[in-house]
């Protein structure tokens, strides 16, 4: 009874250790999804902005407060360009399986909170919350977006621990 209970033991032990590796993988083919598209969601949103202005400018010309609406929005291309190139890079650093693509999804998810923050701020201040319009539409869309995928992507890094070897 020893050795088959040993076999039993090993059995379970190894098909844990392959479920566990599975979800490891989905995890961080998940999280590189993420950051993937929030990379290209970026760039394409600055394309549009100086292609398309009025796809992606909630405060259409002559508009109150569009100037400072301008202000804001334009003060961002750098900190959105070092963002996307994380999420990017991340993203492609955990589809091969390298420890770095972790940390930079960590600084691309932290990135996107802070931006994310700054925009509701922003829009707070400016009471663009109320009456409801496309601005309102558009800052929760983006804060909601970023929120959600910098607390996806950081607590799945978190606890799945993607830059860890595989076992």
């Amino acid at each position: 009874m020893g050795d088959r209970d040993t076999l039993l033991t090993d059995r379970s032990s190894l098909v844990a250790r392959h479920t566990s590796g599975v979800t490891r993988h989905a995890a961080r083919l998940f999280v590189a999804g993420v950051n993937g598209a929030v990379a290209l969601a970026v760039v394409a949103f600055w394309t549009a902005w100086h292609f398309a202005p009025e796809a992606v400018q909630s405060v259409p010309p002559g508009a109150p407060g569009r100037e400072a609406y301008l202000a804001h929005e334009e003060a961002f291309p750098l900190a959105d360009g070092w963002m996307a190139a994380c999420a990017l890079l991340g993203a492609l650093g955990l589809v091969h399986r390298r420890p770095w693509g972790a940390y930079l999804c960590l600084l691309a998810n932290g990135a996107m909170l802070f931006l994310a923050l700054l925009d509701l701020l922003f829009a707070l201040q400016r009471g663009a919350f109320w009456p409801p319009g496309a601005e309102t539409a558009q800052t929760w869309l983006i804060v909601a977006g970023l929120v959600f995928a910098a607390t996806v992507s950081a607590a799945t890094i978190y606890r799945r621990r993607l830059a860890g070897p595989a076992s």
